[in-house]
């Protein structure tokens, strides 16, 4: 394992690594995930003995158009991680993790095909680190002629359910699954009835049973430009109309979380002419928002793809994210930004 530091949080990602030299940095809690690659797109899970499960999507050739997944594991909290493993294929990419009530994980993810469309899979595990690639999911519905399936996103959502939100042709659908993942409904419930959006993300707030999805407009795989939300407390219903969330210049990958005194929290990726970062805005509502609110920041780099982890520690946030240096990968890095109570988590409830 390699251990990677950067100096100063926030400042650009001057690595000094602990394997070599035999020095470690304790200026700052900003740690280059060593050894990743060109990286983009993590998904974590914490368990519930601390150890972090991580997938990610890799670079294979020099632009980024061949991709594959790799995973490693860290049993210290994200300082020291696993050497990659190799999941396979050229073509699989927008991994999403969950540990089932087993023990084992479940990996669902995207595979290009040679025609050019697209189409959801998943792989089992029993440690998190070896999977074993499975059946398609069948989601029901039919997309021939379009892009078919893609850009899968999982959570737990009521009574522990797998909810699954996804791109259906050029639309955002839903699923639930009530055994793990084996199965799900045939409903093709679509969330965007409307051509033309992608990178859909949704959480959950069980306090009042309510999702939260969000989602941008066809500029793939340029910055997002402009994303939209809506809220319901019906998975099957999504009649409400969409929101559109605050738009500063560069906006681009909106995470959506919830925060554990019940607000929304949208984290995303900002880049203009002076610096890049990764930031935060909260709303009660997921109408209005409130200010943004910087996370981590660069004057030297391009951070994308933020992705947000209770745990492993009770009330321990850690931002994962990539500083973006190939077409959309780079080095992947963590920073715990935020103890005490938790956001959320992929974990059981």
């Amino acid at each position: 394992m390699a251990r990677a530091m950067s100096i100063g949080a926030g400042s650009s990602a001057v690595w000094l690594w602990g394997l070599l030299f035999g020095a470690t940095s304790a200026w700052s809690d900003i740690v280059a995930l060593g050894e990743m690659g060109e990286a983009r797109r993590p998904s974590v899970v914490a368990t519930q003995a601390g150890v972090l499960h991580l997938v990610y999507e890799e670079a294979l050739d020099s632009i980024g158009l061949e991709r594959g997944l790799r995973s490693a594991i860290s049993a210290d909290s994200g300082a020291l991680w696993s050497v990659p493993e190799d999941l396979g294929s050229f073509h699989f990419s927008s991994p999403s993790l969950l540990q089932r009530q087993d023990g084992s994980f479940v990996l669902f993810f995207d595979e290009e095909r040679e025609d050019g469309r697209h189409s959801l899979k998943h792989a089992i595990s029993d440690d998190g680190r070896n999977f074993n690639v499975q059946w398609s999911p069948d989601l029901g519905g039919s997309y021939a002629g379009q892009a078919g399936y893609s850009s899968p996103y999982v959570i737990r959502g009521k009574g522990g359910a797998f909810t699954m939100i996804y791109s259906c042709g050029r639309f955002v659908c839903v699923a639930q699954s009530f055994d793990e993942g084996v199965t799900w409904d045939q409903l093709g419930t679509r969330v965007e009835t409307e051509l033309g959006y992608h990178h859909p993300r949704i959480a959950y707030r069980a306090s009042d049973q309510r999702y939260w999805v969000t989602y941008g407009y066809d500029t793939y795989p340029a910055d997002i430009g402009q994303a939209w939300s809506k809220t319901t407390t019906d998975i099957h219903d999504w009649s409400a109309p969409r929101v559109a969330l605050p738009n500063p210049a560069g906006f681009a990958d909106p995470m959506p979380t919830i925060r554990a005194d019940g607000d929304f929290a949208l984290f995303y990726s900002r880049t203009d002419g002076r610096q890049s970062g990764i930031y935060e805005r909260r709303s009660t509502d997921a109408v209005v928002f409130g200010p943004e609110r910087a996370r981590v920041v660069t004057s030297n780099g391009k951070y994308r793809w933020p992705y947000v982890l209770n745990g492993p520690a009770v009330g321990e946030l850690q931002l994962f994210w990539t500083d973006r240096r190939q077409g959309d990968f780079g080095d992947l890095y963590r920073e715990q930004i935020e103890s005490g109570v938790p956001l959320f988590g992929d974990g059981f409830e």
